[in-house]
């Protein structure tokens, strides 16, 4: 099960993503973003797999990974 709580990326002095939640838990459900160009869709998921700073929480499985690194041992991006 993949959980996201209160989702929220600042980038410089704006607020790009806020109160994002939403949960994932069906193993091997394929789940797609749909949005307008420049509506976060790209911000949302550097942020889960935290390329970039972001508040709130992510947890895989009950577990939050302590960092991208340990995060990349799970999940990859392409």
């Amino acid at each position: 099960m993949f959980t996201v709580e209160n989702l929220a990326v600042r980038l410089g002095d704006k607020n790009i993503l806020q109160n994002v939640h939403f949960t994932i838990d069906t193993p091997g459900q394929l789940v797609g973003i749909l949005g307008a160009n420049g509506s976060g869709k790209t911000t949302l998921i550097r942020g889960i797999c935290a390329r970039i700073p972001f508040s709130g929480s992510c947890c895989l499985d009950g577990k939050t990974p302590a960092n991208a690194r340990e995060l990349a041992q799970i999940v990859s991006l392409i």
